[in-house]
């Protein structure tokens, strides 16, 4: 699918990671979320205001982690 995020930051900015809700599967964003920054999820926080999800972690997700959370995509 190939869709950037809107913008890119990470928690030490303060400005997050968005990226639009009604792309992206919940399921498939947790558990790469949980695979790249932790299963405690305290390597990263997700808030979903006004259809996006802003994403504060230790780096951005690069676009081809983000490829697999798409919906419609098969892993």
């Amino acid at each position: 699918m190939g869709y950037s995020s809107a913008s890119s930051g990470s928690s030490r900015n303060g400005e997050g990671q968005v990226l639009p809700s009604r792309l992206i599967d919940p399921r498939k964003l947790s558990v790469l979320l949980k695979q790249k920054f932790g299963r405690r999820g305290t390597g990263y926080k997700v808030e979903m205001r006004h259809n996006t999800y802003r994403i504060y972690s230790q780096r951005p997700l690069s676009p081809n982690e983000l490829n697999g959370c798409y919906y419609g995509s098969c892993r």
